[in-house]
């Protein structure tokens, strides 16, 4: 009964006072009953109806869990009678375990014995398939639980150290692990596994050197992998077709980079590796929706790809968290706020519990323009200060400037202008000096924007047309939505209203089949403007009005106090700020009495100023009395 007990094994063991007269009483039935003697099963059964200590879970009462309470007294029993006891139990359940097929428990009950032979054994079985579900923080505890004497006479333990380190953000840590496992190879015989292994090694390297965007040495390194891993090493092979869609994109291809990742996903499944089919697929995604702007389908595929990482008790596995991450940011495109919070909060759990932190990046940026959307500016500074933080942990280049774009557009949502032009100038991270046209496209129309908030018109048409021809020639149309958007705003403030109207049409015919709205109502007053100009003419009426009705009423021109002539009225917050400031109260004083950061309220201070054409609050306060405002 104890070794049943022992097996159940409870993290937190504490002594109960219960005398060991009535323990003693109780183990003896229990133990008659459990092994099928007749005298104890009215006291088994007793228990059972009373739900205190043992629960059956099948019919044939062959299997019992134990409740928590219980199975530390009796540990917390045995280490207090019998210490020298725990050990051999230990290793008894580890054969038990071993036996009846639960080899991931049996590992846990080997390091507790100090069995690290026996442990490392183990875990060559199980690690594989371990890694498949995601569990990367359970490897990384088993291997560094092992001595490292023995880890460095096992390089496939290493291998598989390597890899979990890797997915979880340790890119430098797993290289050189990498790099010191192939020193170990050379000075093994040559043989089949040893040919495989280097096979694996090469191709857990080419995932890793993706992250110095050198995408011909990808390449190269991926064809040296795919020369030693065999034809039926269908999960290596796998990932070293991930290296090669990330080097492909990188190199200006993105439609064969799309092909590379449906064919990684259609590999991996043959393997029966939902882990690595569903990372496969979630990057191909990533080119469907920021890129390729195809939202409608991406949609649909998405929840077939999370199915596959459901368990057979209908638990979702970790690593299902990204492709609700990119559901949520289709949803919040879609102006469906609650659909994307739903996917939102529970992709990041999932993240999270199964700490994988490639996807933090796209997931927090996300995250920040949700906030947003939902009015909750402070808790969007917050998220994007946790994408940049994760940025250093996985520097891929398109994750890179997909967390400048974000930077920039809700740097100049707040009205952080220093802050969204350093970013968009590539000053706040490493950008090489140049980049592939896809990703340019991006750091270009932040850039753009950025002009256009300081009134620098010129140079954000002239920015603009440049990068256009080229997104719409390799059929980039997300892209081409933002670029020709961005431009009718240009226009629209040069006074060219029929050449803005134009721009604004063709935008809107290429994003109205795949439902974008949020794009649009971010851009705020001057797009409510320019639309409702656009559906007085008539002009795509059934969409225009779709997305104005989006717009919040102040940004629309609606509930406008007539003491406000500008041609963006300032927010409730804004005013309320602006009353402040004339009253004399420090930016710090604000912030304490409206309970906002204080990088908060320095963003509402640059919104006041742009809106009302001024550049210090004195400024500020005088203009605002000058046009009544205050």
């Amino acid at each position: 009964f104890e070794e049943e007990v022992l097996a159940s094994q409870s993290q937190n063991v504490q002594d109960f006072l219960l005398h060991t007269s009535v323990l003693d009483r109780l183990t003896g039935p229990l133990c008659d009953a459990i092994t099928g003697n007749s005298d104890g099963q009215e006291t088994l059964e007793s228990l059972e109806r009373g739900n205190l200590f043992i629960i059956p879970l099948d019919n044939k009462r062959s299997w019992y869990r134990y409740h928590h309470l219980f199975a530390d007294l009796l540990q917390a029993r045995l280490r207090r009678r019998d210490p020298e006891r725990v050990r051999d139990l230990q290793l008894r359940a580890v054969d038990w375990l071993e036996e009846n097929g639960l080899v991931a428990e049996a590992v846990d009950h080997a390091l507790s014995a100090r069995d690290y032979d026996r442990a490392a054994v183990l875990i060559d079985q199980s690690a594989r398939k371990t890694l498949f579900h995601g569990q990367l923080t359970t490897i990384l505890r088993w291997l560094d639980a092992l001595p490292q004497r023995l880890l460095n006479t096992k390089p496939r333990l290493r291998l598989y150290q390597a890899r979990a380190l890797s997915l979880a953000g340790q890119s430098r840590m797993a290289e050189k692990l990498v790099l010191e496992t192939k020193s170990t190879l050379e000075y093994l015989p040559d043989s089949p596994e040893n040919r495989s292994l280097r096979g694996e090694l090469a191709a857990l390297l080419t995932g890793i050197i993706v992250y110095r965007y050198d995408p011909q040495r990808v390449i190269q390194e991926a064809k040296e992998a795919l020369t030693y891993l065999p034809e039926n090493e269908l999960n290596s092979r796998a990932r070293v077709h991930i290296a090669l869609g990330t080097a492909y994109a990188y190199s200006d291809d993105i439609q064969k980079a799309a092909k590379t990742y449906q064919k990684t996903t259609d590999m991996a499944l043959s393997a029966e590796n939902p882990f690595l089919a569903t990372a496969a697929n979630d990057m191909f995604a990533e080119l469907q929706i920021y890129h390729l702007g195809r939202l409608q389908k991406t949609a649909q595929s998405l929840p077939q790809i999370i199915e596959l990482g459901r368990s057979a008790n209908g638990a979702l596995q970790p690593f299902t968290g990204t492709a609700h991450i990119l559901l949520a940011e289709i949803y919040l495109e879609w102006n469906n706020l609650e659909a994307a919070s739903d996917y939102m909060e529970r992709g990041i759990e999932l993240l999270q519990q199964g700490g994988i932190g490639y996807s933090l990046i796209h997931s927090y940026c996300a995250k920040a323009r949700l906030e947003l959307a939902l009015g909750e500016p402070e808790r969007a500074v917050e998220a994007l200060h946790q994408a940049n933080q994760a940025s250093h942990s996985f520097p891929l280049m398109h994750m890179l400037i997909h967390n400048l774009a974000y930077q920039v557009k809700i740097g100049l949502y707040l009205g952080d202008i220093e802050t969204a032009s350093g970013w968009a100038a590539g000053a706040m991270c490493d950008l090489p000096e140049s980049l592939p046209s896809y990703l340019y496209e991006i750091q270009q129309a932040a850039l753009s924007r950025v002009y256009l908030f300081q009134g620098e018109i010129d140079k954000a048409i002239d920015t603009l047309d440049r990068i256009l021809p080229q997104s719409v020639m390799a059929g980039r149309v997300a892209h081409a939505i933002e670029i020709t958007m961005l431009k009718a705003l240009a226009l629209q403030e040069r006074d060219k209203l029929a050449a803005a109207i134009e721009s604004l049409k063709s935008s809107l015919t290429l994003a109205e089949v795949e439902g974008y709205i949020r794009t649009y109502v971010e851009c705020g007053a001057p797009m409510a403007r320019l639309l409702d100009e656009v559906n007085s003419q008539g002009i795509m009426p059934d969409y225009t009005v779709k997305i104005l009705a989006s717009f919040e009423p102040v940004e629309r021109g609606g509930n406008i106090p007539s003491s406000q002539p500008l041609v963006e009225p300032l927010s409730k917050r804004e005013l309320e700020i602006l009353q402040m400031l004339a009253n004399g109260l420090s930016n710090r004083e604000i912030s304490e009495r409206l309970f906002l950061a204080l990088d908060t309220v320095k963003g509402h201070n640059y919104r006041i100023y742009g809106k009302l054409g001024v550049h210090s609050r004195t400024e500020a306060i005088a203009r605002a009395r000058e046009l009544g405002i205050l």
